[in-house]
């Protein structure tokens, strides 16, 4: 054997062996994501078991998985495991911001670490992952789906998403009912349909007189008096602004954002879309300048309170 071809054997030999003992080196990987909510809406997602199955990838995205669920927690809360077909995680409360998380996919476990920390902005709230990987993938190769990294990517896909979050498609547009003839009326709770029926054709009368053009379905907001009185302030955006009545006037909406949200379903149970809306705007620090209001799509008041109805509510906002 030559000097050559022995230098070579003997460097291979030290490169493999020096392959191998990387291979049981771990070093310590660390990423932030960040989320634009604050930091207690972030900490009950994680301190819940059961809001992980709504937004961890493997754990909401089988319904077969859904049925099959256990979660144990301790009883002091310190700890809480999560079961469901070919896929488990165990989640340890290191500290009220601090989560050891271990997740086992079949026979694979990996362990990671999910801190939460609060930002700068109000808004927005980081959670750090830490994980150690092998020495030779952290540094030749590129993982940056590996499912550690996963869980906080994933909260942060279901927080942002008003659908997946609130329940509800919100989003924030630009005042379009710029000119709105409107009327108001106090009423008996029970008798509101009636009188809004009656305040609708009113303006309508008005506006055919006018000669103006109806620019955007029917609009109403509701303001309580008392157990059995309500305030009723009902609308139709037109095209500008004509001769007002002693009870017939203009309201000039300001051109700003509106946050607005879709609904369908019955009547009575819309509700949730306003509360959905609140949270929305708590959680963003946006600011109620005018009354709320909503707008029949179908341009048709509810038969009933349990009516199936498509609406969309506007809230005014300061962004």
């Amino acid at each position: 054997m030559n000097n050559r071809l022995r230098i070579f054997l003997i460097a291979a030999s030290i490169i493999i062996i020096l392959l191998i003992a990387c291979s049981f080196i771990r070093v310590k990987e660390s990423r932030e994501t960040k989320i634009a909510t604050n930091l207690f809406n972030v900490l009950e997602e994680l301190n819940s078991p059961g809001n992980w199955k709504k937004w961890q990838f493997h754990l909401s995205d089988d319904t077969e998985k859904t049925r099959s669920f256990k979660i144990i927690s301790d009883s002091l809360s310190k700890s809480f495991s999560i079961q469901c077909s070919g896929h488990s995680f165990y989640v340890k409360k290191v500290s009220p911001v601090s989560f050891n998380v271990e997740e086992t996919t079949g026979k694979e476990t990996i362990h990671y670490n999910l801190t939460v920390l609060s930002t700068v902005l109000p808004d927005y709230t980081n959670i750090l992952t830490t994980t150690r990987v092998n020495i030779l993938a952290y540094l030749f190769l590129r993982h940056d789906n590996t499912r550690a990294f996963s869980t906080a990517s994933d909260l942060k896909a279901f927080i942002e998403n008003p659908m997946t979050y609130y329940g509800y498609s919100l989003t924030i547009e630009k005042t379009i009912d710029t000119v709105v003839v409107v009327k108001d009326i106090v009423t008996e709770a029970a008798n509101w349909r009636p009188a809004l029926s009656s305040i609708y054709s009113k303006l309508l009368i008005f506006i055919n007189s006018n000669h103006l053009k109806v620019m955007q379905p029917k609009i109403v907001s509701f303001k309580p008096i008392s157990k059995d009185s309500l305030e009723i302030r009902a609308g139709i955006p037109v095209n500008k602004v004509a001769g007002e009545t002693s009870d017939i006037k203009f309201l000039k909406m300001p051109k700003g954002d509106m946050l607005v949200g879709e609904y369908v379903g019955p009547y009575n149970k819309r509700n949730s879309l306003s509360s959905a809306m609140e949270k929305y705007m708590s959680n963003h620090s946006l600011n109620e300048v005018a009354v709320p209001y909503e707008k029949f799509l179908n341009n048709e008041i509810p038969a009933t309170d349990t009516s199936e109805v498509s609406i969309k509510m506007y809230y005014p906002i300061l962004n």
